[in-house]
């Protein structure tokens, strides 16, 4: 015992404790502190002590922090459609059309109830009329929040007549937002004028009947000039939401857009 005291060397002072000493083996001969509280102490400090993060280590958890959310709400925009569920017919031919065309209004024939209902994603989607135009693209928004966007990824704002031609397009100015479609003329406004735009315009939101459909949707770019063709629906869930298509040209405000179940989107 009187060797390994010897060696001892105090925790807090550094003395190297000698056989000559004469002071008890559990004290220092040195600063008197005994040797087991110096050795407590040292040990509490090491476990205590703060480490100080250098400010580059915040800064990239910083980063890394954004980084993850960025590539969250991409992930969220881009990511994957759900599982799409339909039943009862993909596409219903109608013959004898008249042939749409730029120049015209959109075809549209009432159904009165002639073609059943069918579902989709758990919606009831029942088909009102037969509808096929042909439209520049005014505007294009799509959409990935809330139950509309279980049924229509994308609105289209649609012109025709009047509405696709560079003389008046040069006078309006086009925006879409929250499932509207708003325009605006700066100058030489008439109450005529205003009636053109809001009849040969409309915002409407598509609902694709086939991933070919969807996928020729999602390149649509304003400008072009597209053929539509589909029908007009009402749609209802379990609880008693309901989203029903305008069936008139002419209305405006809430209610105005045109619901469509597109069979058919080429870009001319």
């Amino acid at each position: 015992m009187q060797k390994v005291a010897a060696m001892q060397i105090c925790p807090k002072c550094g003395y190297q404790r000698k056989l000559s000493d004469g002071c008890p083996d559990w004290q220092c001969p040195n600063c008197g502190v005994a040797y087991c509280k110096a050795l407590k102490i040292n040990q509490l400090q090491k476990h205590d002590t703060p480490v100080k993060t250098p400010p580059w280590k915040g800064l990239l958890s910083l980063m890394l922090v954004v980084s993850v959310l960025i590539a969250g709400a991409l992930y969220w925009k881009n990511r994957p459609s759900k599982p799409q569920s339909v039943s009862g017919p993909l596409t219903i031919e109608i013959t004898n059309l008249p042939a749409a065309t730029l120049a015209k209004d959109p075809i549209q024939i009432m159904l009165d109830g002639k073609i059943p209902g069918f579902e989709k994603n758990g919606y009831q989607l029942t088909p009102l009329a037969v509808f096929e135009l042909e439209a520049k693209v005014l505007s294009s928004e799509s959409y990935w929040l809330g139950r509309t966007a279980d049924l229509s990824p994308t609105d289209l704002a649609l012109g025709w007549g009047p509405m696709a031609t560079k003389e008046l397009l040069d006078k309006v100015s086009i925006s879409q937002s929250n499932r509207w479609y708003y325009w605006y003329v700066a100058h030489d406004f008439t109450q005529e004028l205003g009636r053109e735009i809001s009849s040969h315009s409309s915002n409407m939101h598509i609902i694709p009947a086939t991933p070919a459909v969807a996928k020729a949707l999602s390149a649509v770019k304003k400008g072009q000039v597209v053929y539509l063709k589909g029908f007009l629906i009402e749609a209802n869930a379990s609880d008693g939401w309901k989203w029903r298509s305008s069936l008139s040209r002419e209305d405006t405000g809430d209610g105005a857009c045109e619901l469509v179940w597109a069979t058919d989107l080429q870009v001319k």
